[in-house]
């Protein structure tokens, strides 16, 4: 599987408008990446803090702002435009780990980021497609985050948390396998 990626998405200032305009990933500049992550939306930038059981925090849900629509657009956009089918796993594990092994073999040349970003919302829109998950952004005291969620039961995901953790490991497509089984599993039960 090859991956297309036409441009890198960018936030021009903390006002939020997205830019979208093609950009070789190298040339990323450190204004565009600080800019991204003072609105949370950077791989890897999300939440560092642990929080362990004793100490659970409910997050607050709220609605995608258009900078988030924008943000999960482009990236949609990107994992449509290297022939993923969003409502087959096996082909969003395929992605991811074309992503992943692209990533790898540029030995750092290229932008995890941007990779990591497509694989996490490649797995969140699979979600999303296939069950009645539905993309939020949610938000505690340690930080703001995409999840997909539903109110019917709480049930959440953080998918760009999720590939996040297993790309740190270079770990392979598996997890996206068994994380549409359990989903699928969970809502035939609940």
């Amino acid at each position: 599987m090859s991956i297309h990626l036409p441009g890198y998405l960018s936030v021009d200032d903390l006002g939020g408008r997205a830019d979208l305009s093609p950009k070789p990933v190298g040339s990323v500049s450190q204004v565009d990446r600080e800019a991204w992550f003072a609105l949370g939306m950077g791989l890897f930038k999300w939440k560092r803090t642990e929080v362990s059981g004793d100490e659970h925090e409910q997050p607050v849900f709220s609605e995608l702002t258009p900078e988030y629509e924008q943000f999960l657009a482009a990236y949609v956009d990107i994992a449509e435009g290297s022939g993923v089918n969003l409502e087959d796993p096996e082909s969003v594990a395929d992605f991811y780990e074309a992503a992943l092994a692209t990533w790898q073999a540029s030995e750092g040349q290229m932008d995890a980021e941007l990779y990591g970003n497509a694989a996490g919302v490649a797995l969140g829109e699979l979600l999303v497609r296939i069950s009645p998950l539905r993309w939020v952004v949610a938000e505690d005291s340690k930080g703001r985050e995409l999840a997909v969620h539903s109110e019917r039961n709480n049930f959440l995901v953080y998918p760009l948390d999720a590939v996040e953790k297993r790309w740190a490991r270079s770990e392979d497509g598996v997890f996206i396998r068994a994380f549409a089984s359990r989903v699928i599993d969970h809502f035939k039960v609940n």
